[in-house]
Formats: C-alpha cells, structure tokens, sequence
C-alpha cells in the first residue's frame, strides 16, 4: 500500500489525490492475505499530508467460543498526517516538527508514503479480543467439547467448586413451621 507523493509535496496547500486501493496485504503473522478495498484521499498542508482513508477487509479468524474459522468484516475510518523527511524541490533533509507528545508517521527519502503500518495498527485496534462467528454462539460443551450450536449433549452442567459452600446451603431447606 505505497503511494508515491513526490508529485503532491511539490504542489501547494490544499492540493488533494484520490486513490482507489485493492490490494493483498499481510498486516502481521496472523493476518495473511487480507485483502484491503476502499479510498484514500491525499491533502497536501503547509507541512505534510494528510491521510483519509475508508478502507473494508475481510480477516479470517476464528470463534472464540466454538473454534470455528470464519471471516471477520472489518471497517476502517483512517485520519493521519504523514510528514516528509526530505524535500522534493532541494533534497534537503526535513526536521520533523516540534510537537513532542505526538507520533508521526513518515514519508520515506524516495517520497514514497507506505500505509501498510497505519493500515496494520488501524486493523489490530478493531478486532475484538475474542471475535464471535455469531452473537448467539453457544460455543462448545466444557464437558465432552460438542459443538452446542449444531448438537445437544447429555452432559450435566458442571458446578463451580467455589461455590461449594451456597450450594450446600441451596441444598439444605430449612423447616419452615
């Protein structure tokens, strides 16, 4: 996901680009062959520019509940400024801004802005920690490991042995004469 920009940095605040991405991207070593659609659009400011971004993929993941592999939609809303670390008319190295409780992300010598990385951070923020093939997953039996969402099994449902002592009580029916 390299866009080269060398063109864009020589034009003046307020020049935009558009771009369509359709690519094939591995984010990390989980995610391999994700394939990220949707638009990019470029502006250039007094300093850098500025990235919009609305991108869609598809992640193949698993259940966490029944260990099922499913895809998993992801939809993603990119804002970020990258600056460049050389300027395109003289070559000269560019000192990042001053602002030191802010990140930037950087536009490589070769005026080449390379959104694999924002693209990998965005993605990791929005997959949940445990992502559901369903809502109404059931998940798999504790007891005999049965798929519960295609089966039913006779198993009992395990108690809490922390419980132990309430249970005990629940047990026990005073007589209430």
């Amino acid at each position: 996901m390299e866009l080269n920009v060398s063109q864009l940095l020589m034009q003046p605040s307020g020049s935009s680009r558009e771009y369509h991405l359709d690519e094939i991207a591995n984010l990390t070593e989980d995610i391999r062959g994700a394939r990220i659609r949707g638009s990019v659009r470029l502006l250039r400011t007094n300093k850098s520019v500025w990235v919009s971004a609305t991108l869609n993929s598809d992640i193949d993941s698993e259940c966490g509940r029944c260990l099922i592999p499913f895809s998993y939609p992801i939809h993603l809303e990119i804002e970020e400024e990258f600056v460049p670390t050389l300027n395109p008319m003289t070559g000269a190295k560019v000192s990042p801004p001053d602002d030191d409780d802010k990140d930037y992300c950087t536009i490589d010598e070769n005026h080449i802005l390379d959104l694999t990385g924002t693209v990998r951070e965005y993605t990791i923020m929005a997959l949940p920690m445990k992502p559901l093939c369903d809502h109404q997953c059931a998940g798999l039996c504790p007891t005999c490991g049965l798929d519960l969402n295609t089966n039913v099994c006779s198993c009992e449902a395990p108690l809490d042995a922390r419980w132990g002592p309430l249970l005990e009580l629940m047990s026990v029916t005073p007589d209430r004469n």
